[in-house]
């Protein structure tokens, strides 16, 4: 069976317990043994430890035993509190989403990383974004991709209120260079959301920084629901496509995340390899032992110095 990745979010459910998401996990894994279980926002696994009353680390030990593969790094819009309270008010303080994301990679479990842009955030608080990113990502080298997401105000009270207007397809462009270059070599990939800018837009980005278009999708309702207007799937041949036109090759993004805990000594997690969708200068390579098949990647950039990212010069 080919190896795909599910992602999948529970919510804030008033009456489960954290064994009622365990459950999920193992009926997801029993149903299809060969699935990557991408699940669990760090509000969810916030939820968890609060009904359950145990620590971030003993939570995702428990969800990863129950098949947990990674757990994406959402809810963090901007990581600037002051942002937080004027947009989100009811999103955990940065200091807990720090301190969730860090256990999750401290117990082997590796994470997305988001930023939404586009609204009422000025330049500064999204350079302190980058900056938290950044020196989380040296400690743990945890993190697999940033994906930025462009801010869909039409349905949204924020955008009503504010009277936001969709940022254009030149700005959103120009952002995602400037979070390439606030990365460095911190991050191997940075993602394109395809259904926040539009396929044309993404397939532009391959220029501007990005090495990953994202993930053909069967569902998405968030940006939907605010209003986007760029569908919310895709099939294979058109990210396939799309990276051709940019004049870029295509590999399938087969990501190995359940490894050995992440340490900033270096250790731990170095010997995992992602492959790429549209990444540069692929080569054939075999995957870490938790994923043993062949496939096209290409490995992170090591150094002595760091964990799992290289540290790039300031």
């Amino acid at each position: 069976m080919a190896r795909r990745r599910s992602a999948c979010s529970r919510g804030l459910h008033p009456d489960w317990s954290l064994e009622d998401y365990e459950k999920w996990l193992r009926f997801a894994k029993h149903l299809a043994p060969g699935i990557h279980l991408h699940a669990y926002s760090p509000m969810e696994i916030s939820h968890m430890c609060d009904v359950s009353g145990l620590p971030p680390r003993t939570v995702f030990e428990r969800l990863r035993e129950a098949g947990l593969d990674s757990t994406p790094g959402t809810a963090a819009e901007v990581l600037h509190d002051g942002v937080r309270e004027r947009i989100s008010p009811n999103k955990l303080p940065v200091a807990r989403w720090v301190e969730i994301i860090e256990a999750s990679h401290a117990s082997g479990i590796r994470s997305t990383v988001t930023v939404m842009f586009g609204h009422i955030e000025e330049p500064w608080e999204l350079a302190e974004h980058m900056r938290v990113v950044r020196e989380l990502q040296e400690r743990t080298g945890g993190f697999t991709e940033f994906v930025p997401l462009s801010f869909i105000p039409f349905h949204t009270l924020l955008g009503r209120t504010h009277g936001i207007e969709e940022i254009s397809a030149e700005e959103n462009l120009k952002h995602t260079a400037a979070f390439r270059l606030a990365l460095g070599k911190t991050i191997p990939s940075l993602q394109a959301s395809w259904v926040k800018m539009g396929l044309d837009a993404a397939t532009e980005s391959l220029r501007w920084g990005v090495n990953d278009l994202g993930g053909t999708l069967m569902e998405e309702s968030i940006s939907r629901m605010a209003g986007s207007h760029h569908g919310v799937k895709l099939e294979p041949g058109d990210l396939i496509s799309a990276a051709h036109r940019a004049g870029r090759p295509a590999a399938s993004a087969r990501r190995c995340t359940r490894s050995a805990p992440v340490r900033a000594s270096g250790r731990g997690m170095t010997s995992t390899r992602r492959a790429r969708c549209c990444s540069r200068g692929s080569s054939r390579s075999r995957c870490s032992s938790s994923c043993s098949r062949t496939s096209t990647c290409r490995p992170p950039r090591r150094s002595s110095t760091t964990g799992f990212a290289r540290r790039s010069a300031d």
